[in-house]
């Protein structure tokens, strides 16, 4: 029993273990779980569901109103029964009524703010979209930025390795006379400065990795890996598509653009909605009340029967002079309306551009690729070359390190040449409407 009640303990804990810190997160799921988690998302959300309760509640405001009260006092001292009409003296007396009015015309304005909260609540699903997106491109960049540091370090620990062994090495060959004091310090120094180049790999893939979690609302982030794909593949026959190709495409998908246009049909409503003021007002109010006296002999009931009231009324309000509000009102509309028409341009123009700076970003990294790979291949056979040399002493220990420190950074512009590349790809797939996956 004993040992059963340790394997229960066990197993609970392990149920209990956070389930990020059981597997290497993909891309996909980095996404997913940031969209139902994100604080920032969440918040995006409640604006979504403060639409929906104004356009329900402008939906309702067509129907009538209806307000119910009540009274209950004493005429202390002589005074005139409303009831009877008689002179009394010191009278209690009950009052209660119902009242209801209804909007037979206001210049369409419940109308047109039915339609206004309408479209308002279409954008917020629009802007939910789009902070999605967002958050789905932050991830996604900072998901590319940890494969890169990650290939980085690769390349970091792997150039202090060869430093290592060289400096190993190197006080063989002085302590049998073939290489100098010199020499072995310079090499000392390069192991130095490469040992330094990878603290920094380190920490930066360290910052990567917390600020990828703090996205994710992760509260313990020590156990957070991502999966790393075995290799990251360029497509050297992929075609890219035209700037105009991509644009058409996006324009018609992005929720930015759909939001700016329904931002744009709003103000117009709004518009709409405040030219209504200027229009006459016809209400219909319904009425009922009645009454009770204590000088009445009859009972509450049955005074309350007999001494009820009603009333039907149209009531019209016709504004003449306003104090020019509603000019004013209805100038900031059109103001409102215009700077819509502004935000709309500017929105597409600014769609574009990104276009544009993407695809010629990916243009300008896949020829950086290739020439990062020549580049590469060249300084190996430099290295190589340097390497020989070195070892019979036709070659400077500061030579030899310039020709290892240009296979390093060759290294790094491969590196960084790749992930742009494999990027800015996925943005112009995420502008066509394609998911972002690796």
């Amino acid at each position: 029993m004993k040992k059963f009640f340790c394997f229960l303990t066990v197993s609970c804990f392990a149920f209990m273990i956070p389930i990020y810190a059981q597997k290497t997160w993909t891309l996909d799921q980095c996404i997913k779980y940031a969209w139902e988690n994100n604080i920032q998302l969440k918040k995006q959300d409640l604006q979504t569901e403060s639409s929906k309760t104004s356009f329900k509640q402008s939906q309702i405001a067509l129907l009538p109103d209806l307000y119910a009260g009540g009274s209950y006092g004493w005429n202390l001292g002589r005074s005139v029964n409303p009831y009877t009409n008689e002179f009394s003296n010191n009278v209690a007396n009950a009052s209660i009524y119902m009242q209801s009015t209804l909007v037979l015309f206001n210049g369409m304005q419940q109308i047109h703010t039915i339609a206004q909260n309408k479209t308002l609540l279409e954008k917020s699903f629009k802007d939910y979209a789009k902070a999605k997106n967002d958050l789905g491109l932050q991830i996604a960049t900072i998901y590319l930025q940890i494969l890169f540091n990650d290939e980085n370090l690769n390349v970091a620990q792997k150039q202090q390795d060869m430093s290592h062994l060289q400096s190993e090495k190197m006080i063989r060959l002085v302590e049998v006379g073939n290489k100098s004091k010199g020499d072995l310090l310079l090499m000392q120094a390069q192991e130095a400065n490469d040992k330094y180049n990878v603290i920094t790999a380190k920490n930066n893939l360290s910052i990567s990795y917390l600020t990828l979690a703090q996205l994710l609302e992760l509260k313990n982030s020590d156990d957070f890996k991502i999966q790393i794909p075995d290799s990251l593949k360029i497509e050297n026959d992929k075609t890219l598509s035209s700037v105009d190709e991509i644009y058409k495409a996006a324009e018609s998908i992005l929720p930015q653009v759909k939001s700016a246009e329904l931002d744009l049909r709003s103000s117009e409503q709004g518009l709409l909605v405040t030219k209504g003021q200027y229009s006459p007002q016809l209400n219909l109010v319904g009425a009922y009340g009645s009454g009770y006296t204590d000088q009445n002999p009859s009972g509450f009931w049955s005074q309350i029967s007999d001494n009820d009231h009603k009333s039907l009324t149209f009531n019209l309000n016709i504004p003449i002079f306003t104090k020019y509000q509603t000019k004013s009102r209805i100038s900031f509309a059109h103001i409102k309306v215009l700077d819509s028409q502004y935000t709309l341009e500017l929105t597409r123009k600014s769609l574009y551009k990104e276009i544009q700076s993407a695809h010629a970003d990916a243009v300008g990294a896949l020829e950086k690729y290739y020439a990062a790979i020549e580049a590469v291949r060249s300084n190996e056979e430099a290295v190589k070359y340097s390497q020989q040399k070195f070892d019979v002493g036709m070659l400077s220990a500061v030579d030899y390190n310039t020709a290892k420190n240009n296979l390093t950074k060759a290294n790094s512009d491969l590196i960084q040449s790749k992930y742009t590349y494999v990027f800015k790809l996925k943005i112009l797939d995420f502008y066509k409407g394609l998911p972002i996956v690796l």
